[in-house]
């Protein structure tokens, strides 16, 4: 029986696992998974979008109209700049990788 030292691990599984998949699918494309700050800009965007619909509409029912267009506006402008960010983070090209030498 082998030992713990000598056992396989889940990254030799992947490994092994990768290249079979690539023998039997040669034009397939192997991409890493989104990283965990494009989830965490997602729900960044949604809390600003949503900070600013209630902004904007609380400021619209009372008398401080002005002063409520700009603090949303200023929200916008944030996810704006969120939404900029968001190809850089998904981009499909830096997320592919040879199955032959993964990145394990």
């Amino acid at each position: 029986m082998a030992g713990a030292d000598e056992a396989p691990g889940f990254a030799d599984f992947c490994r092994l696992l990768l290249a079979r998949a690539a023998e039997a699918a040669p034009q397939a494309r192997f991409l890493r998974g989104r990283p965990a700050l494009a989830e965490g800009l997602l729900a960044a965007a949604a809390l600003l979008g949503l900070g600013a619909a209630c902004t904007l509409l609380f400021a619209l029912s009372s008398d401080t109209a002005a002063l409520g267009i700009q603090l949303a506006a200023r929200l916008v402008f944030v996810l704006l700049l969120l939404a900029a960010a968001w190809p850089w983070l998904c981009d499909e090209r830096r997320r592919r990788f040879d199955p032959r030498d993964p990145p394990l």
